[in-house]
């Protein structure tokens, strides 16, 4: 057997050091999800806790500023997996001073 992979990866909030990320649950029945993700500099790197299968949003923490990550979602049903969800998002840049004279974030 397989299961559908997750569809409708969508990045619903960005900031410098985090990524908030939803997805559209597949047809069938999810036991959970792995999400993994990885920039260049530093590999690819799991989420923990995996989201279970009644989720279909997730948290990314603890990023690089304005690094490239790719994501990966995976949905599971006990120990079958689907094919992975797969999109790129870029973290968002803090700059020290503004025109303005306050602290504000870019975002590219």
């Amino acid at each position: 057997g397989y299961i559908d992979r997750p569809k409708g990866l969508a990045f619903t909030a960005v900031d410098v050091d985090s990524i908030k990320i939803a997805w559209e649950s597949p047809q069938g029945q999810v036991t959970g999800y792995r999400v993994t993700y990885s920039t260049p500099e530093d590999g690819i790197q799991e989420l923990f806790p995996a989201p279970d299968g009644e989720d279909d949003t997730a948290e990314l923490h603890g990023l690089r500023p304005g690094s490239e990550y790719t994501v990966y979602i995976v949905a599971l049903h006990n120990d079958l997996e689907s094919l992975p969800l797969i999109g790129t998002q870029t973290t968002g840049i803090h700059e020290i001073m503004s025109p303005g004279g306050h602290d504000s974030c870019s975002f590219l």
